[in-house]
């Protein structure tokens, strides 16, 4: 009778349980939907580089010489730009310019420069200091007896 009484509370308990279960994997999988839908209209970063075609200092903007067409970008409000590893300005700029940087794709559409690197890439430290000391051989190792 002990035993009876055992699967008869036991056998309803699984029963509920795989029910609520089955009832509930639903509802998370929509919020997993929503969750992608809510990730993929984030800004997209990506970086850009190219020769500078001409710049419009009343938008804010840049145009960058391309194969086929010129492409224009403005610049942020609070755009980071450099010039030889400085602080600059977008008046530092020259037309044919190599220039780099940040570009932020917005949710609609709208692409501006986060960051604007002016010139070429800086060489590394490490890179200025084995460059400027070459070894030099010792003239006693040279001579011969």
């Amino acid at each position: 009778m002990y035993r009876s009484m055992n699967q008869f509370l036991v056998v309803p308990a699984l029963f509920l349980l795989v029910f609520t279960c089955t009832l509930t994997i639903p509802i998370h999988a929509g919020q997993k939907e929503k969750a992608g839908q809510i990730s993929a209209q984030k800004e997209k970063r990506f970086p850009f580089n190219g020769k500078l075609h001409s710049i419009d200092m009343k938008a804010m903007s840049i145009t960058l010489t391309g194969k086929t067409k010129n492409r224009t970008l403005p610049l942020m409000k609070n755009a980071k730009i450099l010039k030889d590893d400085k602080a600059a300005g977008l008046n530092d700029a020259v037309p044919g310019d190599v220039v780099a940087g940040l570009v932020v794709r917005h949710p609609d559409g709208r692409e501006e420069i986060q960051s604007l690197r002016i010139g070429p890439k800086p060489d590394k430290k490490g890179d200025k200091q084995k460059n400027k000391a070459p070894k030099k051989e010792d003239p006693k190792k040279e001579q011969t007896p």
